[in-house]
């Protein structure tokens, strides 16, 4: 279970603040729900902590470590002749995952996919999603804002 304060990753909204546990009532229940305040595009998420449970959420990394993370992240090419489909399940189930090196894999191939041709609008937000998600672990980590960690993660995967 985590504190107010403590820093934690979703695996689907980024990394954001226990900014409150708070009870809400859902069918006739009492429930406890952490409150997270994400920094990229300024969230707040409601999360009932028995569902938290079930979801790889995890605490945020330590600078240092999530910088080599970043950085040492593989960029696998994958088969362009495999499924469109496929390859998009793949690069889902990696940003769910809540791993950073997964997270960061994806939007490095889409980043490199890009640079080469259009992506699908599809594509795009998948990469603009783990993008975010990577940019919202750097501000907490590092305690900077969100233009310094664009720069950050620039150099950090080239």
């Amino acid at each position: 279970m985590y504190s107010k304060g403590d820093k934690v990753v979703h695996p689907m909204y980024g990394a954001g603040i226990v900014d409150d546990i708070e009870e809400k009532f859902v069918d006739g229940k009492s429930k406890p729900y952490y409150i997270l305040k994400i920094p990229v595009n300024n969230l707040k998420v409601s999360i009932s902590v028995n569902n938290a449970q079930n979801l790889p959420m995890r605490q945020v990394h330590k600078k240092d470590k999530l910088m080599n993370i970043i950085a040492k992240a593989e960029f696998k090419p994958m088969n362009p002749t495999e499924n469109w489909s496929i390859r998009y399940k793949e690069n889902l189930t990696k940003v769910k995952s809540g791993k950073i090196e997964e997270v960061a894999s994806v939007f490095k191939y889409l980043s490199s996919k890009e640079s080469i041709k259009t992506l699908s609008s599809t594509e795009k937000k998948m990469m603009n999603s783990a993008k975010q998600i990577i940019l919202s672990e750097i501000i907490l980590s590092c305690g900077v804002q969100k233009s310094i960690a664009e720069n950050i993660l620039k150099k950090s995967i080239n």
